[in-house]
């Protein structure tokens, strides 16, 4: 007994030792690692040449983990350590993984979250912060609440940066100098609800389809297309048959000095330039085959004849356009009289997402980029609940908002509706 005693002392006396001349307990002391190395310290490899602090406690000895251990047989590397055709290789700390919709990634796997690209790491995803086109946030809080509309994620914008968006959906630009409005007789009493798509020599089947810019940033060119469709109807009392090509404006503009024609223009340079090309030609003879993709850079028309093959063409003449005073009885009086006007207003964050109701910008959205305009034609108007309101047709395609039209509240001063607003006298051969 006394024996097994003496023994525990000596062995309590050895503990004692080693912990104050090698500042821990031998016994439980680890094999240190190069993984474990890199890993606390943030590295991705082997340390560069010699070292002295690169290195772990293995056991009751150093190991290191730089690129000088193990020469001349030393023997100093951490076991993990592989020498590969003369360098040292240290294994790297797998980090740990990322799971998203039931999906496993590894540390520096990528994924997209809407917009932004995102990065595995240390078991959580990191995005780059960029602004999207749909914003969840912003829709379910338009959702949520009584705004007078409501939302909607288009599989269309999804993905997509506002950058991008603003780039490539827009496309108009305001005068700086003020233009001479048109006065018109303001006498007349308005009627309260009025939708140009029901009058009655359509016969109820209005046939001018919403049209879809696509990639192309020239809304001034797709709303003044609709605007032309419009009056050319008005004065014949139907529909017409040819529709003017879009393309045709948009590649054959001299007004666009960009090399890539699908770009903002002035809204009056819009008009103005249809002067210069003696007439739009119809859609069969100049086809809308580029304009969709956003790439627009020459002109295919040539001598007068149609860039399709065996086609003649109807040639649409439009007068230079004039502003209308911003009074809402001026502009009625003038679809009234002379049919649909282009409007271009001002864009909030919020609008590439609106599904129906009554446009307004929501108390949580923003201009995003400054000044930025959206042309579009109005053809009507009325009021719902109390608030009133312009009935327009985007050019986003028919998927987009009310089967392509949007009500917007009117005297709206965030979007300044009714501010910038155009006609023109339109005739064909």
């Amino acid at each position: 007994m006394k024996l097994l005693i003496f023994i525990s002392l000596l062995f309590n006396l050895f503990s004692i030792y080693n912990f104050y001349y090698h500042g821990e307990d031998v016994h439980l002391k680890k094999g240190g690692t190069c993984r474990e190395f890199l890993e606390k310290n943030q590295l991705s490899s082997c340390c560069l040449g010699r070292d002295d602090d690169c290195y772990m406690t293995h056991y009751d000895t150093r190991c290191y983990c730089d690129q000088f251990c193990g020469k001349n047989k030393t023997g100093d590397c951490c076991p993990d350590v592989k020498n590969v055709h003369g360098v040292n290789i240290c294994p790297v700390q797998e980090g740990r993984k990322c799971y998203k919709n039931n999906q496993t990634y590894k540390e520096g796997q990528h994924i997209m979250e809407n917009c932004q690209r995102c990065r595995c790491k240390n078991g959580a995803f990191v995005c780059k912060k960029k602004a999207c086109l749909i914003n969840m946030d912003l829709l379910n809080d338009i959702n949520r609440n009584s705004y007078g509309w409501k939302a909607e994620n288009y599989s269309f914008f999804w993905s997509k940066t506002l950058d991008f968006g603003y780039l490539s959906f827009l496309g108009v630009s305001i005068p700086h100098r003020k233009q001479k409005s048109m006065s018109s007789d303001r006498s007349n009493r308005m009627i309260e609800f009025y939708d140009f798509r029901k009058e009655k020599f359509f016969q109820g089947n209005y046939s001018n389809e919403i049209k879809n810019q696509g990639l192309c940033s020239a809304s001034w060119a797709f709303s003044m297309i609709d605007v032309i469709i419009d009056r050319m109807s008005k004065n014949v009392q139907k529909n017409v048959e040819k529709i003017p090509s879009v393309e045709h404006l948009i590649a054959c503009n001299e007004n666009v000095k960009t090399r890539n024609k699908c770009s903002s223009l002035f809204v009056d340079q819009g008009w103005s330039s249809l002067k210069n090309l003696n007439g739009l030609v119809d859609k069969e003879c100049y086809p809308n085959d580029a304009v969709k993709s956003g790439f627009v850079y020459k002109c295919k028309m040539t001598n007068e004849t149609c860039p399709a093959k065996n086609k003649t063409s109807q040639i649409f003449h439009v007068s230079r356009a004039y502003p209308i005073t911003s009074y809402t009885s001026n502009i009625m009086i003038e679809i009234l009289k002379n049919g649909p006007v282009q409007m271009a207003f001002k864009i909030y964050d919020d609008f590439f997402m609106y599904k129906s109701g009554i446009y307004d910008p929501s108390p949580n959205s923003r201009e995003y980029i400054k000044n930025q305009y959206h042309a579009v034609k109005i053809l009507g108007w009325g009021t719902e609940n109390g608030v009133d309101y312009w009935l327009a047709a985007n050019s986003w395609g028919p998927e987009w908002g009310e089967n392509g039209y949007f009500r917007i509240k009117r005297k709206s001063h965030l979007t300044e509706i009714g501010k910038h607003v155009y006609g023109a006298w339109a005739s064909f051969k």
